[in-house]
């Protein structure tokens, strides 16, 4: 009998240890973010000659909590954000933080910042929930902005857009500068759902509007939705 119970309390402790190894691997799969002062975050990027993103956040924010769930611990955005950045995270309203979101302009929540370590200078920044492809997208045009790769200016990107293209590709880049730019997207959204109205999307043009439209536009919000019910 007592060879019985120290054998179950060993399967016990076996499946725990395997619990915490599952659940360590997968949060290293993520962005490691740094919880230090500015001041020992600088010093390591400079060390590392790297910049920094920084996630500027809430604990009462929504867009933050999906952020923090459901993009971060992603292994493509982790392995995308720990070879290229020096990842920091901050609550806004907390310590040195408070004087620090106001020094670069944080006004909404999530706002994602990316600072040159060199002189302390704002790379860009973006604000709001991204998919994580998107995401993606908005760390390697930083990138590009710190290396003084030019690219297409937001007036060359509207003058296309009232020329009239609507193609997906370039109103997805449209729709990701303007989020960039905190520019509002309501009027390119609804401009580009037009179509819908004698054809169905895609499931991939589906995703890009629910979750742009999300939260900008009533009328935007509710296109897709009569669409798909074939109203």
């Amino acid at each position: 009998m007592l060879i019985k119970l120290q054998s179950i309390q060993m399967k016990k402790v076996i499946v725990s240890l395997l619990l915490l190894l599952s659940v360590g691997s997968v949060m290293a799969q993520g962005i490691n973010f740094e919880h230090t002062s500015w001041n020992e975050t600088l010093k390591k990027a400079r060390e590392l000659n790297k910049p920094i993103f920084i996630d500027v956040y809430t604990t009462w924010c929504g867009p933050c909590k999906a952020m923090s769930n459901q993009i971060f611990p992603r292994e493509d955005v982790g392995a995308f954000f720990n070879k290229n950045f020096i990842n920091l995270k901050i609550d806004a309203e907390k310590g040195e933080w408070i004087e620090f979101s106001k020094k670069y302009g944080v006004k909404a929540y999530p706002t994602f910042l990316f600072i040159n370590s060199q002189n302390e200078e704002l790379i860009g920044n973006a604000v709001g929930a991204y998919p994580a492809a998107e995401f993606l997208d908005v760390g390697n045009d930083m990138l590009k902005k710190l290396n003084g790769v030019k690219e297409v200016s937001l007036a060359d990107l509207e003058a296309q857009f009232k020329n009239g293209d609507r193609s997906d590709e370039f109103i997805q880049q449209y729709v990701k500068r303007l989020k960039v730019e905190n520019q509002p997207v309501g009027a390119v959204l609804e401009a580009y759902t037009a179509q819908f109205s004698s054809k169905t999307p895609t499931t991939e043009q589906l995703f890009f509007i629910a979750t742009n439209f999300f939260g900008r536009t009533k009328k935007g919000l509710r296109f897709p939705y009569y669409q798909l019910q074939g109203g």
